[in-house]
């Protein structure tokens, strides 16, 4: 699935936590493989649910956001449990991370493993 181009200029905006207000508290995902190989990502993209967060690295400008996948350099991705359609388009502003819902647990937990005993010997006298 190729990713959709959003517009970034300047135009119709949202605040972040009006977003939240309608679509649930976003979940942060970070993709540790690529993201057409994730098949909950890529449900997520088809239901309207993920977010791209642009942090910008020079200048003063803050966060923004769009709706939709868009792979690029210093970006963060939200999944929302609801559908964004109603923000597509917009460019939403004011992004608060303590919105954020907690991360989930994925996946067995590891078992921790118990340190081998160490064997102790005894020195011989020099005589």
């Amino acid at each position: 699935m190729t990713p959709r181009i959003v517009s970034r200029s300047p135009g119709p905006t949202a605040r972040f936590a009006a977003v939240v207000q309608q679509a649930g508290a976003p979940e942060q995902v970070i993709p540790w493989k690529d993201p057409a190989r994730d098949p909950k990502f890529q449900k997520a993209i088809r239901e309207n649910r993920v977010m791209t967060i642009t942090l910008p690295t020079v200048g003063t400008k803050k966060d923004f956001g769009v709706v939709g996948f868009e792979r690029e350099k210093n970006a963060a991705f939200l999944i929302f449990p609801n559908s964004l359609k109603k923000f597509a388009g917009k460019r939403i502003v004011g992004i608060k991370y303590s919105l954020l819902a907690a991360a989930k647990a994925e996946g067995k937990p590891v078992k921790a493993v118990a340190p081998k005993p160490q064997v102790r010997r005894a020195l011989k006298a020099i005589s």
